[in-house]
């Protein structure tokens, strides 16, 4: 199974979970899941929350890639954006909220990724110096935003 058909069936596993409405990031480094979290966002205005707490995170375990899925609002209703990040690029498919149902009108394939400008900005660059209080706050967020990683990959 290729890394992006993983990250596909990952993403919609943990939707179907129950992590449905959330923004959902899983960290890798050298093509292993190092970290996984289900963030509840109320909406754009929590992105830039975001951006932080995910860049400290991807920054503190030296991650090299990433996969994210950030629920949005288009002209057309509501949709999934999933964006898998590796080797320096972006790629991003933009899926109907039901993606987590499985429906057959819902089936992403890797294929369907295409190259884009990452969805929240550039979250493997470094936050800047954060202060002390504020990383151990972001390291207990994380650990209460945790949801299990992916299994079977980059072994």
């Amino acid at each position: 199974m290729s890394l992006d058909t993983h990250a596909i069936d990952y993403l919609r596993a943990r939707l179907q979970a129950g992590d449905a409405g959330k923004t959902l990031l899983v960290g890798l480094q050298a093509n292993r899941p190092c970290l996984a979290i289900a963030a509840g966002l109320g909406g754009e205005e929590d992105h830039p929350h975001f951006i932080t707490l995910a860049s400290y995170l991807l920054q503190r375990e030296q991650a090299d890639a990433y996969w994210l899925a950030v629920p949005a609002v288009t002209a057309t209703g509501e949709i999934l954006a999933l964006e898998i990040r590796s080797a320096g690029v972006s790629r991003v498919a933009h899926c109907p909220a039901q993606f987590a149902a499985a429906a057959a009108d819902c089936v992403l394939e890797a294929a369907e990724l295409s190259p884009a400008a990452p969805l929240l900005g550039e979250l493997l660059s470094a936050p800047g110096n954060l202060p002390g209080r504020m990383r151990r706050d972001l390291d207990q967020l994380a650990l209460a935003l945790a949801i299990p990683l992916p299994a079977g990959v980059g072994g």
